[in-house]
This record gives structure tokens, C-alpha cells and sequence, in this order.
């Protein structure tokens, strides 16, 4: 068992305000900080270990990379550097992407559970959100908003299966709740999304991969109700010819309100080959591929 608890104390200045008397604490045009905070960690089996935070200061964290788009039409996505959110992120990642931490923006508390027994791993994380992001989805989402607080959940479990394959199942639920300072939320906009996939060798070097998800975004007066679904078949080249084929599609009405699926209603596919030489000409390794995509 871990604890550690942080604290955070400072004093802002801003030079509008007037002229600034270094001997007043808390007077103007002083702005006063003091945030505590608790971090726990606990081990609930050698391979499995809790992790929980209470009001954490990220103010620490390495800062973004300036990202500069002309004529963006989607939303930026930025790679997690909050430790809380980053420890064992590969435990919470599936085919789909349900998951993109950075949509919880200040969170009152985090829970986590990760780890591995045995052929399952697990990954479950639980945030109060006091500033959520909105819907990063271009049609938006029936009460998405981001001017409230949220209760957000994802489960990500995965079986070792057929040898050296998995079958997981994923689980999503983001709630909007009213700020404790703030109006009413009186449309109770809900989130759920559930999904299975499977990775399957079928002998040699193949392996046909598949996933499926739905969504349900609904408040008090309407709703959306979506589906998703993907496969994909492939044969690594190792030394000689590699194949890689799928499709993907989604309906107009699927959603993801934890990750980053910012359009839907779309039918992709894709497929590529590529063929690995030996010692041609005095190149060790040679990988031509071909590649295409609608």
C-alpha cells in the first residue's frame, strides 16, 4: 500500500490589477492557490494493482506540442502525458478506440484497476469530471456537453484464446451531472457502449481479426441508437509475401462519447501486399508493398 499525498499552494499576480504589495497575503490583488491532493496505490494480487487519485494537480505534466492546422475540421488529439492516465495504458486500448483519456479534463477523482491473472488482463478506470470535454463528434451528441460535470467508466477485458489469439469485451458509460455551482441538468444525457472483438490465427502466418460495437446516446427526450462493426484478414510476411485485407464501417447513428470518433455513417476498405527479400545486391532486407484504401 502507497500513499502519497501533494500539496499545491501559490499566488498569482496580474499586472492590470494594479500595483502589487509583496508584505499582503490573500489581499488583492493577490489570487491565492491551495489545492491538496492523495494518491493511492494498492496491490490486490501480485499482477493486479488499484491506483486511485483524489483532486490530482497535472500543472506538472509536460506540455502539448503547438499543433498548427490550417482549415482543421475535426477537433485536435494529443497523446496523454498524465501519469494517472498513462500507467498501463495498453490495458484499456481496443480495435476501435473507445477510449481517449484526454476527453476527462480535470477530474475530481480517478479510480483504476489493471493487471493480468492468469490468460485474463483487465483494465478499468472511473473519473468524476469537472470539466469534460463535449462531444468531439462534427453532428454533436443529444446533451454532450461540456459545461456540466461527468461520471465516466470503461472496462476493457481480454481472454487469451485459440493459442496465440484474444477475445475481449469492451464496456462504456459516461453520465452528465450537474456542477454543484451550476443550472440544473434536466435532460439526463446518458452514454453506453458495448463491444466484442476477437483475433483468431487460422494456421501458418494468417490471422482474421473482427470487432462489433453499439452505442446509445439518449436523454429524457431523444436518442441515438448506432452500430459498428469491422474484419480483417492478414499474413505477415516475415520472409516472403505479407497480406493484410478489411472493412470497417459504422452507422449515421454510432457514437463514441470517450473517444475521439469525430464523423460516422461511413463503409472503408483497405488492403495491401507486400514481399520481404534477402541479400538482393547486397541489401540485407528488401520490403516492397503496395497499398490501397476507399
Amino acid at each position: 500500500l502507497e500513499l502519497i499525498p501533494n500539496l499545491t499552494v501559490g499566488r498569482s499576480w496580474d499586472a492590470a490589477d494594479g500595483p502589487i504589495d509583496l508584505g499582503v497575503w490573500g489581499g488583492p490583488p493577490w489570487s491565492e492557490i491551495v489545492r491538496p491532493a492523495l494518491d493511492l496505490r494498492y496491490g490486490l494480487t501480485p499482477d493486479v494493482g488499484l491506483t486511485s487519485t483524489v483532486n490530482p494537480d497535472f500543472s506538472q505534466v509536460e506540455a502539448d506540442t503547438a499543433d498548427v492546422r490550417l482549415n482543421a475540421r475535426f477537433a485536435f488529439q494529443f497523446p496523454e502525458r498524465r501519469p494517472f492516465f498513462l500507467d498501463g495504458v495498453d490495458a484499456y486500448q481496443d480495435p476501435r478506440g473507445t477510449l481517449y483519456t484526454r476527453s476527462s479534463g480535470n477530474p475530481l477523482y480517478g479510480v483504476k484497476v489493471t493487471g493480468r491473472e492468469q490468460r485474463t488482463s483487465v483494465g478499468v478506470v472511473h473519473a468524476l469530471d469537472r470539466s469534460p470535454l463535449g462531444s468531439f463528434h462534427e453532428d454533436g451528441a443529444p446533451g454532450m456537453v461540456s459545461d456540466a460535470w461527468a461520471s465516466a467508466t470503461f472496462a476493457r477485458f481480454r481472454v487469451d484464446a485459440f493459442e496465440a489469439g484474444q477475445i475481449g469485451l469492451v464496456l462504456a458509460d459516461k453520465r452528465i451531472l450537474q456542477r454543484p455551482d451550476g443550472p440544473p441538468v434536466e435532460d439526463q444525457p446518458t452514454y453506453d457502449g458495448v463491444g466484442l472483438d476477437a483475433t483468431i490465427p487460422v494456421g501458418g502466418r494468417w490471422v482474421v481479426a473482427g470487432n462489433a460495437q453499439q452505442s446509445a446516446v439518449s436523454t429524457l427526450t431523444e436518442g441515438l441508437y448506432g452500430l459498428a462493426g469491422g474484419a480483417s484478414v492478414s499474413r505477415a510476411s516475415g520472409v516472403g509475401t505479407g497480406v493484410q485485407a478489411g472493412i470497417d464501417s459504422t452507422s449515421p447513428a454510432f457514437r463514441q462519447e470517450l473517444g475521439f470518433l469525430n464523423y460516422s455513417g461511413y463503409l472503408r476498405g483497405w488492403g495491401g501486399v507486400d514481399h520481404t527479400f534477402t541479400e538482393v545486391a547486397g541489401i540485407d532486407t528488401l520490403t516492397p508493398s503496395v497499398d490501397v484504401s476507399s
